[in-house]
């Protein structure tokens, strides 16, 4: 069965293994991360709309847009907006820097809603049943840190 990598860092990564037989696999790099990003819950709503303000007008958003490093800090600005603050932190290293700012708690587990989504998007349409691969700078930051939150993933 196919298998998908995935992984943010400066952009988001997909690529997918795709078994040729019992010894070789052939990796399809693919553009993923530029899937046209989804929501579920009313909040995702909001903040896809709340993001769209910094972006030129009539650009699709895009799971890169949520989910990669460059993301981070205007994912934590798009927070702190909705909640009529202004941001403490300027850059994702900053950002991670604080886990225990409600606002950077509140990014975090949107971010990995978000990642769980595409997650969830890049399996079913690329059929990948074998696995999910995390990589990348991003995922790796979070883990080292203990900040991966797997629940949240998995649950989205």
């Amino acid at each position: 069965m196919p298998r998908a990598i995935m992984g943010p860092g400066t952009g988001l990564g997909l690529a997918y293994m795709i078994p040729i037989n019992d010894e070789k696999w052939h990796v399809k790099k693919t553009k993923g991360g530029h899937m046209a990003v989804a929501a579920v819950t009313e909040e995702q709503h909001t903040m896809i709309n709340i993001m769209e303000r910094f972006h030129d007008e009539g650009s699709i958003l895009v799971y890169e847009d949520f989910v990669s490093g460059r993301a981070l800090p205007n994912l934590y600005k798009a927070v702190t907006l909705l909640h009529g603050q202004k941001p403490a932190y300027e850059s994702g290293k900053d950002i991670l820097s604080h886990p225990e700012d409600h606002g950077v708690k509140e990014t975090l587990r949107l971010f990995h809603e978000f990642f769980g989504l595409f997650a969830h998007n890049t399996v079913v349409t690329g059929n990948a049943y074998g696995g999910i691969y995390l990589d990348g700078g991003v995922t790796h930051r979070l883990y080292e840190a203990g900040l991966f939150d797997y629940q949240t993933f998995s649950a989205f």
